[in-house]
């Protein structure tokens, strides 16, 4: 694994398990996906780990969750050296393309789609120093 961070991004998905098969066609490795006593189908809480380092966290969402937790308005940006490799796993796999890859100023290239629940992904070279 890349390098670890102290940072885990948390969702929640209406459809958690096929949010999980998406995320690991793009390139996310299962650390741990517990499942409801009363609801097998249901994901309480899922970790999936990204190469370059980190992950993040979700389960399905519920009409009594304590906090807001809406699926469908995260943007997230993951870093990689691949852009386009990652962006055609995630159009394959069934994301909505945003933005095709492009040359940043900053340096770098970036790519933008938006999965089935409506969450924004940034996948890019950039890391901040």
């Amino acid at each position: 694994m890349g390098n670890p961070t102290g940072l885990w991004p948390a969702f929640t998905f209406h459809d958690a398990d096929k949010m999980t098969q998406w995320l690991q066609a793009i390139g996310f490795t299962p650390l741990r996906i517990i499942r409801s006593d009363g609801d097998s189908n249901a994901v309480v809480h899922a970790e999936l780990l990204w190469p370059a380092g980190g992950g993040i966290m979700y389960g399905q969402h519920s009409p009594d969750m304590t906090l807001d937790g809406s699926p469908g308005h995260a943007s997230t940006y993951l870093v990689t050296e691949d852009v386009a490799d990652v962006l055609q796993s995630a159009v394959d796999s069934g994301a909505e393309m945003v933005e095709n890859v492009v040359e940043k100023d900053y340096g770098g290239q970036s790519a933008t789609v938006r999965d089935a629940e409506g969450n924004l992904w940034t996948f890019g070279q950039y890391q901040p120093r």
